[in-house]
């Protein structure tokens, strides 16, 4: 029985070091090598920071690749070196705080974190954070942590969310609507640990905000943008559909390919 569960821990252990050996392999087989269009726009970004124009995407991941470009010429190896090296962290952190690590090797398998890691975008960062703002909680939740040990470092990492991606917005305001449904009877609502973690993430996201106006004109890069379809049963409409439900399978993804037609539509929904 010990050696079969000393054996079976090994395996995760293996299964980390493949990971790993995939976000620097599988990039290269790749006919794209992992550089999406919006990567380009990150190296643009990255490479005239900090005079930028424009506020499409904000300046967090630009930022954090051109620090990686510093040791690392090239934006290429720069972004593979730094999915690498969050990739690493999140492990690291698992085994060492003893945080749920089999269960964060798995995590880490799933596509959403294989997507972002394999790729240079800004997903990965992004999930890191999260990943920590998770713990924060658990840790809050459990009793562990309280007071400044809490709500400061989770409600900087909110706001560095938002840094990364606009729509941590709205994870942030979800977690204010949980505090409303958590502490509508508390007597103390505006005087506990989950109260200040808001403060400091709204804060931080409204300063953000204001160096958008300031310097861009706009909070979140919506002068910049296209105006939205406002034909409901359009092409967009089914891929939302669609990623709903792909949001649910943590294994397999189903991505329709370009000019869907019914039928195209009807097969992968079938394979899906």
């Amino acid at each position: 029985y010990f050696c079969r569960k000393k054996v079976k821990n090994y395996f995760y252990y293996l299964i980390f070091f493949l990971g790993l050996i995939g976000i620097f392999g599988v990039p290269l087989f790749n006919g794209y090598g992992g550089v999406t269009s919006d990567s380009i726009h990150y190296f643009r970004l990255a490479e005239r920071f900090p005079n930028v124009e424009w506020s499409v995407f904000p300046l967090g991941y630009p930022a954090v690749l051109r620090f990686f470009h510093q040791f690392i010429p090239d934006y290429f190896w720069a972004g593979h070196l730094l999915n690498a090296f969050l990739y690493v962290l999140i492990g690291v952190f698992a085994w060492v705080k003893k945080f749920h690590f089999k269960e964060t090797v798995i995590l880490l398998c799933t596509k959403f974190f294989l997507f972002s890691f394999f790729n240079v975008i800004s997903e990965g960062i992004y999930l890191t954070l999260l990943y920590f703002v998770v713990y924060f909680f658990y840790e809050f939740f459990q009793g562990k942590l309280k007071g400044v040990a809490f709500y400061l470092p989770a409600g900087v990492l909110m706001a560095l969310m938002f840094t990364l991606r606009y729509s941590s917005l709205y994870i942030t305001l979800a977690f204010a609507l949980f505090y409303l449904l958590y502490y509508q009877k508390g007597k103390r609502f505006f005087k506990n640990d989950y109260f200040y973690f808001l403060v400091v993430s709204f804060s931080g996201i409204a300063s953000y905000s204001l160096f958008n106006y300031f310097n861009f004109g706009d909070f979140a890069g919506e002068r910049f943008r296209n105006k939205p379809y406002l034909t409901f049963f359009s092409e967009d409409f089914f891929r939302n559909l669609v990623s709903i439900f792909n949001s649910f399978n943590p294994v397999f993804g189903i991505k329709l390919s370009e000019g869907i037609t019914l039928s195209k539509f009807v097969v992968e929904f079938f394979l899906m």
